[in-house]
C-alpha cells in the first residue's frame, strides 16, 4: 500500500513538473520577454543618418513606456517586411506601400502618421541646367526612380505619371533604374547618371538644411498630386497597454515645447495623427494596378 501511494505521489509530482515546464516556454510569436522593444525603420536613407535622424524619438520613447528599445535597419524595403512578417520586429516604420503588404500578410496595426503624412508627394528632380525644360523634354531621356516597393519612389509617382501625364515610364524613358534608397537617386541626378530622378522631398529638404547639398544645384520639374504615406505600425500580438503606451507618446509630441523640437525637427514632423486601416484604401487599389502588374520586371534592391 505504501509502495503505491509513493508511485501516485512519484508520478504526479512527474506530471506536475513536465506540464510547469512547457507552460514555462515562450510562444515564438511573442515579443521578447526582456522588456525591449524591437524596432525596424524602412531604409530611406543611409544607416547612419537614420540612427542619427531617429535616436531622440527612441529615447523619447523608451523613457515613456518603461522599456528599452533596439534597433534594426535593414539593408532593403523587402527585408523590413520579412523581419515583421517573421516577428523579428514589434513596431515598424513602414511606407504606405510596404504597410499595405505587411497588413496583407501579417495583420500590422496602423498606429500612427506625421502630420506631413496625410497629404505627402513626390518630386520629379533634374540638374540645375534644365531649369526650363518643360516634361516632355525627358522623353528618351534616362530615370531613376526609387526602390520597387517605395511609396514616394517608384508606386505614386509611377502611378500619376500614367494618370496625370498619360505617360507610361516604360516606353516613354530611354532607360529607368531603382536606387536603393532616395539619397542615392540624388547622388544619381547630381552626378549626371540620369537626367531625371524621383525622390522624397524631406530628404532633399533636410540635406538643404544640413548644408550636403547647396540649393541653385537641383531643379523640380514636377510634384505629384498629394496622397498618404509613412505610417507607423506594431504587431498584433503586441501587449494593448504597450499600444495604448506608445500612442500617446507620439500622439503628446508637441512643437511648442522645447523638449520635444528636436525629436519632430529630425523626422519633418509638426505633429502626428492616429491612423486607421481605412484610410490606406486608395492606397491599396492603386498598389493593385501598378505594383501587381509589374512585379516580375522588377529587381527589389
Amino acid at each position: 500500500m505504501r509502495n503505491s501511494i509513493l508511485f501516485i505521489f512519484i508520478t504526479a509530482l512527474t506530471i506536475w513538473c513536465i506540464f510547469f515546464i512547457f507552460k514555462q516556454e515562450p510562444s515564438i510569436s511573442a515579443p521578447s520577454s526582456s522588456k525591449v522593444l524591437r524596432i525596424g525603420i524602412l531604409p530611406t536613407k543611409n544607416k547612419t543618418q537614420l540612427l542619427q535622424q531617429y535616436q531622440p524619438l527612441f529615447n523619447y520613447l523608451s523613457q515613456r513606456i518603461g522599456m528599452k528599445i533596439s534597433t534594426s535597419i535593414p539593408n532593403n524595403y523587402q527585408e523590413l517586411l520579412d523581419m515583421f512578417n517573421q516577428d523579428k520586429i514589434d513596431l515598424a516604420y513602414f511606407g504606405g506601400i510596404t504597410f499595405v503588404q505587411a497588413h496583407q500578410a501579417h495583420h500590422a496595426y496602423p498606429l500612427v502618421m506625421r502630420d506631413t503624412d496625410t497629404r505627402f508627394t513626390s518630386w520629379f528632380i533634374t540638374q540645375k541646367q534644365n531649369i526650363k525644360k518643360p516634361f516632355s523634354y525627358f522623353k528618351n531621356k534616362k530615370i531613376a526612380f526609387g526602390n520597387p516597393l517605395s511609396t514616394s519612389g517608384y508606386i505614386m509617382p509611377y502611378y500619376y505619371l500614367q494618370q496625370q501625364k498619360q505617360i507610361i515610364p516604360e516606353q516613354f524613358f530611354s532607360h529607368i533604374e531603382y536606387s536603393p534608397h532616395h539619397n542615392a537617386t540624388i547622388n544619381k541626378v547630381l552626378h549626371n547618371e540620369v537626367d531625371i530622378g524621383v525622390i522624397n522631398p524631406n530628404v532633399l529638404k533636410q540635406m538643404l538644411h544640413t548644408g550636403k547639398l547647396q540649393k541653385d544645384m537641383l531643379h523640380i520639374v514636377w510634384e505629384t498630386p498629394p496622397y498618404v504615406n509613412y505610417v507607423w505600425a506594431v504587431q498584433e500580438y503586441l501587449d494593448e497597454v504597450i499600444k495604448i503606451k506608445l500612442l500617446n507618446a507620439f500622439l503628446e509630441l508637441d512643437m511648442n515645447k522645447p523638449v520635444h523640437q528636436l525629436i519632430l525637427k529630425n523626422i519633418s514632423a509638426n505633429a502626428f495623427f492616429p491612423v486607421d486601416i481605412h484610410d490606406f484604401r486608395d492606397l491599396k487599389n492603386i498598389l493593385k494596378d501598378v505594383y501587381n502588374n509589374n512585379l516580375n520586371k522588377y529587381d527589389k534592391k
